[in-house]
């Protein structure tokens, strides 16, 4: 599952796209599979700790999940250039 997401810390947006990795660090937090999204859907904690990994991913050092969450004053997901949110990989 590849998912663009945009966060905002003092006034910078920027953009992550999660990978495989970060998934799975998600699904073993929360004891559930990425299947269910199609079904629940994401809350604010899913996508705050989806962008958190997909940083991490990248080689970037973050302040502990609570720490960095509490900076984040924006955090959505990207659309794809037919104006869909970005989908699992094919």
């Amino acid at each position: 599952m590849q998912l663009k997401i945009a966060y905002t810390i003092e006034g910078q947006t920027t953009e992550v796209t999660t990978n495989p990795f970060a998934v799975m660090q998600w699904e073993r937090r929360y004891k559930t599979k990425v299947s269910r999204i199609s079904e629940d859907g994401l809350g604010i904690e899913d996508l705050l700790y989806l962008c958190w990994e997909a940083i991490k991913a990248q080689g970037t050092t973050c302040a502990p999940f609570e720490v960095w969450a509490a900076v984040v004053e924006t955090v959505t997901t990207v659309a794809d250039d037919d104006g869909v949110p970005t989908s699992p990989a094919q």
